[in-house]
């Protein structure tokens, strides 16, 4: 189940910055979905030390010998342009993304599992899609696309209320019956 990111072929990914909030998170779901995971960060911490805890192998420091085995590179939003691990892996030919790339990828597939499920009309598709939704917030909000971020900020609203009614609705269509056992 590896390409359940949108990411194809890339097995073996490794993650720039990878010490950072965000690219931790993203670090460990692309682990736990399947792809081998490596990751670097300039600087010792908590979030790259817990990565490594999980069996992805993360080390502090440029090391751009280790980029040639990988299929495809992500990178944090802090990491600079000239960083030496992105430059190997563009000499290599190596795919790089960036941080919103990456979200980019995630969103269309987060958005065609919630289809799916709303098409066979399952509650779990509006989670999706608040997922989708706050994603696409803070992705066009970064990117300074303002008119986008607040069209998600509506989209959010609709698919909580969308939640809301489908339990709402749920529970009213099975309801619990109470047995008298006194």
């Amino acid at each position: 189940m590896a390409d359940s990111l949108g990411l194809g072929d890339a097995a073996r990914i490794h993650v720039v910055g990878a010490g950072g909030s965000g690219m931790s998170g993203i670090t460990k779901l692309m682990s736990q979905r399947g792809h081998v995971v490596s990751g670097s960060d300039l600087k010792p911490g908590r979030a790259l030390d817990a990565l490594g805890d999980l069996g992805i192998e993360t080390w502090v420091g440029h090391a751009p010998d280790r980029i040639a085995d990988v299929d495809l590179v992500v990178a944090s939003s802090a990491v600079p342009e000239r960083d030496t691990e992105l430059a190997a892996a563009r000499t290599a030919g190596v795919p790089v993304w960036s941080r919103p790339d990456f979200l980019d990828a995630l969103t269309t597939v987060m958005s065609l599992v919630a289809m799916w499920l709303m098409a066979r009309r399952h509650t779990e598709s509006w989670v999706y899609w608040i997922g989708v939704d706050v994603i696409g917030i803070g992705l066009y909000h970064a990117k300074d696309i303002r008119f986008v971020s607040l069209l998600y900020v509506l989209l959010l609203v609709l698919a909580i209320r969308g939640l809301m009614q489908w339990s709402t609705g749920a529970r009213a269509s099975n309801p619990v019956q109470k047995t008298d056992r006194g």
